[in-house]
């Protein structure tokens, strides 16, 4: 093997030594994410928002109770 080729087989060796620090954070990034075997960011994310929606109409429903009893007690004690 010639000294050039050696060259840059130990560049390209360097390269790549340098990049495997990367593939690692990007691995990381991704499990956390999607999740691995458990639930990830972007489907609890996706949960909450269907668990919110849920959750809007039981205290839009309570709330509205509420008001309309609020409003009949407050009507008899004005009249």
């Amino acid at each position: 093997m010639d000294e050039e080729t050696r060259d840059l087989l130990t560049e390209i060796r360097q390269d790549i030594k340098n990049l495997l620090p990367v593939v690692q954070m990007v691995d990381r990034h991704e499990r956390l994410l999607y999740g691995n075997g458990h639930d990830g960011i972007l489907t609890s994310v996706e949960k909450m928002k269907a668990t919110g929606k849920a959750n809007n109409r039981v205290f839009a429903g309570i709330m509205a109770a509420i008001t309309a009893i609020g409003g009949d007690t407050l009507w008899r004690h004005l009249k």
